[in-house]
C-alpha cells in the first residue's frame, strides 16, 4: 500500500510538470504577478494583506480638554490603509499583526469653547510608529493587539483667552494605543473593525494645558484570494495543495483517500484524474496581490 501510494504520487507529479509548463509555455498564464507576501514569524507562515478602509463605516473622533474642564469634540469620516499580517491566509485566522496603518480624516475638526475660545484641525490623521506584537485571535473572531505606538498628524490652529498659535500635533510624540477588534471572511472579502484610542497632554502656550483625545472606529476590507484549488486555504496555490491533491489521485468515492475537493473539473467525474490535474494546473501559483 506504501508503494503504490509512493508511486501515485510520483506519476502525479510528472503530470502536474507537464500540465504546469504547458499552462505557462502554451496555455492561460497560470501566475498572478505579485501573486502575494509571505512571511516566517513566531514559527508561523503569515500572508500579507493591504486592508482599505470604508471610509462610510469609519469615524473617529478629536477632542480636546483645556484648562481641566472646558471640552468639546468634533468628529470626521477617515480613508487610508492598513497593512495587516495574517495567519492563515484565510478565516479562521489564529494570528493577526496589524504591521502599518495610514489614517486620514476627510474633514476639518473644530472645536467650540464659547466666548473663551476655538480650536480648528486641518489634515488630521494617525500613522503607525511602532507596532506591537502579534495578537492571537479568538474563537468569535475578536482580537486585542497591545503595545502599539501612533503618530498623529496635521496642525491646530486656537485662539484662546486672547491668546493665539498654532501646534503641530506630528511634534507631540508617539503615544501607545491598543487595537480591539474583530476580523471575519465573506466568501472573498476579508473584513477588519478594529477600534483605537490615544490620548496626549500638552500645553498650547504657557499654562495653557490641553489633553488631546483621538478615538474611533475603523472598518477596512481587503480582497482575499479563492480558487478551486486552493486545498490548503492559505492564499495560494502550490505544493501544500499539491500534497493534498496527490494524496486523492485516482481515487474514487469508495475509497478511503477520496477526497471530493479534489474533484474538480466540471461537471465532477466521480475519480481523481487527468482532467481535474489540468484544473489544477491552471490554477497553479495564483494568488491575491497583498
Amino acid at each position: 500500500m506504501q508503494k503504490k501510494s509512493i508511486l501515485v504520487s510520483v506519476i502525479a507529479a510528472e503530470l502536474l510538470t507537464a500540465a504546469i509548463a504547458n499552462a505557462f509555455i502554451g496555455g492561460p498564464a497560470a501566475a498572478n504577478e505579485g501573486a502575494g507576501i509571505f512571511a516566517l514569524e513566531g514559527g508561523l507562515m503569515l500572508r500579507g494583506y493591504r486592508f482599505k478602509v470604508e471610509p462610510r463605516q469609519s469615524q473617529i473622533t478629536v477632542a480636546a480638554t483645556v484648562l481641566g474642564s472646558l471640552y468639546d469634540s468634533d468628529q470626521s469620516a477617515v480613508t487610508g490603509w492598513l497593512d495587516v499580517w495574517l495567519e492563515p491566509g484565510q478565516w479562521p485566522f489564529s494570528e493577526i499583526h496589524i504591521t502599518d496603518l495610514e489614517l486620514d480624516l476627510t474633514e476639518q475638526i473644530d472645536l467650540n469653547y464659547g466666548i473663551l475660545g476655538w480650536a480648528r484641525g486641518t489634515d488630521v490623521g494617525v500613522d503607525m510608529n511602532e507596532p506591537g506584537p502579534q495578537a492571537q485571535v479568538q474563537g468569535d473572531d475578536s482580537f486585542v493587539q497591545q503595545q502599539n505606538l501612533l503618530d498623529a498628524r496635521g496642525t491646530f490652529a486656537y485662539y484662546f483667552m486672547g491668546d493665539s498659535g498654532e501646534e503641530d500635533l506630528s511634534e507631540m510624540g508617539a503615544v501607545p494605543s491598543e487595537f480591539t477588534g474583530l476580523i471575519w471572511q465573506d466568501w472573498t472579502t476579508i473584513t477588519l473593525r478594529s477600534e483605537m484610542d490615544m490620548e496626549w497632554f500638552g500645553e498650547l502656550s504657557e499654562g495653557l494645558e490641553v489633553i488631546v483625545e483621538i478615538q474611533g472606529t475603523v472598518v477596512a476590507t481587503a480582497e482575499v484570494f479563492w480558487a478551486v484549488a486552493d486545498l490548503h486555504s492559505d492564499g495560494i496555490v502550490n505544493f501544500h495543495d499539491f500534497a493534498v491533491f496527490a494524496s486523492a489521485w485516482s481515487s474514487t468515492p469508495s475509497d478511503g483517500i477520496y477526497n471530493p475537493d479534489c474533484d474538480m473539473f466540471n461537471p465532477t467525474g466521480g475519480v481523481i484524474n487527468a482532467l481535474d490535474l489540468e484544473v489544477f494546473a491552471g490554477n497553479w501559483l495564483e494568488a491575491v496581490s497583498p
